[in-house]
């Protein structure tokens, strides 16, 4: 049995812009689903902790697709094959890092203006590929307060404040100022502080002036679990997001041949007229219903004291329906429809005391499909390819030798 790994010199807590090293390849073992763990005796590759995603990079010509750390201090690095013994390069995906550091820095600022503004403390921080969260405490949070909080956070940024990193015994500790308190467990607590606005205890990558982060843009909030989230961006993803939702601006602005401004207007105007006539088609609809219900009973077929309208029509299950809905009306009418979809719609009026909802799914069921209903009322659907009009067929065929009360 091998000694467990020493635990793993940690270069990131010093240093968040080293993305190029050599160092020493400890073990890469196989693990049970096929992937390989490498151990370094010091690294710069973050491990995910603190809300915080791990970085990705190559090892020698290997791809590092995760980073963890384990109870002992030992950093693992998931990687794609085994990495070769002695001394190896290592490279870190700047792109990926930089942006870690851009959220991670923007949520200390945001949540400290989340709680400057609106006494809001967070309580949870979640790092994201696309976007980032922080769930802050409390029933409810107005637009004015996100706003006010976006604001603040975005003048530490233009102040272009220091970060500063320190690492502080904690009998040294200045606890009224940390804005979180630390774990009990916590003898040497790392500290980031963005000048004169935010101290708390952290382990991950920051930048080291709050200047580069350009910008920080809440998008959206919403209940959860009692808190309230917030979604933000910073940094090149926020700048992503404005340049992306920009362009929609200015070709809606040209589609609506308005300005900015006016677009709001445009659409509640469009909105308007679309409800509008929706309810002038539905009105349409079911007036053409009506008709073509009394002309397709007018050619229906007739056995003994029953009609039985059998179609296959060219039209949208909706609409079948509808017509549906107006053939059950008809005295002593049995109506088979089925539509392009393999949808078909079973209806007996209740004149006729058909219970066709059983033979009917049976026949669907020996189409391949299936169905379900009750009395004289049945909901199909065939699979795609099946003959609707076969199975149509088949339904009449079993539909029309049923005695009801009264025959013989």
């Amino acid at each position: 049995m091998t000694d467990s790994p020493s635990p793993t010199e940690k270069l990131y807590l010093d240093d968040s812009y080293t993305v190029s090293f050599t160092a020493n390849l400890v073990s890469c073992e196989r693990q049970d689903d096929g992937s390989y763990a490498a151990v370094l005796d010091r690294t710069f590759f973050y491990p995910e902790s603190g809300g915080q995603l791990p970085d990705s990079g190559r090892i020698g010509d290997v791809d590092v697709t995760s980073v963890w750390e384990d109870d002992a201090g030992v950093v693992y690095h998931g990687v794609t094959s085994q990495v070769g013994e002695g001394d190896v390069t290592c490279e870190i995906d700047w792109k990926r890092r930089q942006e870690h550091m851009h959220h991670h820095t923007g949520q200390h600022i945001l949540s400290r203006a989340f709680i400057d503004v609106g006494n809001l403390h967070t309580i949870s921080f979640h790092m994201g590929d696309e976007v980032c969260t922080i769930d802050v405490e409390g029933p409810k949070i107005s637009d004015a307060i996100v706003d006010e909080s976006e604001n603040l956070a975005n003048t530490v940024v233009q102040e272009n404040r220091s970060v500063i990193i320190k690492s502080v015994a904690r009998e040294d500790l200045d606890n009224d100022a940390l804005r979180k308190k630390l774990p009990t467990d916590v003898d040497v607590a790392r500290l980031v502080e963005v000048e004169g606005f935010d101290v708390i205890g952290c382990c991950g990558t920051h930048v080291r002036r709050t200047g580069e982060l350009a910008l920080i843009k809440v998008l959206k909030t919403e209940k959860a679990r009692g808190a309230h989230r917030v979604y933000f961006k910073a940094g090149r993803r926020a700048l992503e997001d404005f340049q992306r939702k920009h362009n929609i601006v200015k070709r809606l602005s040209k589609h609506f041949t308005t300005g900015v401004d006016g677009i709001e207007d445009k659409v509640e105007k469009l909105q308007s007229d679309t409800r509008t006539l929706r309810k002038e088609m539905k009105a349409l609809s079911a007036s053409l219903a009506k008709y073509e219900a009394n002309a397709m009973v007018e050619s229906a077929r007739v056995v003994g004291k029953r009609r039985f309208v059998v179609m296959v029509l060219k039209r949208d299950d909706e609409f079948i329906k509808l017509l549906a809905s107006e053939l059950r009306k008809k005295d002593n009418t049995v109506s088979l429809l089925g539509g392009p979809s393999g949808r078909i719609t079973c209806v007996a009026s209740p004149d006729t005391e058909v219970d066709l909802c059983e033979a009917a799914v049976k026949c669907a069921e020996s189409a391949g499909g299936s169905g379900g209903g009750k009395g004289g009322f049945a909901a199909l659907q065939l699979p795609p390819g099946a003959d609707v009009e076969r199975t149509l067929g088949k339904i009449y065929e079993a539909l029309k030798t049923l005695q009801v009360k009264g025959e013989r």
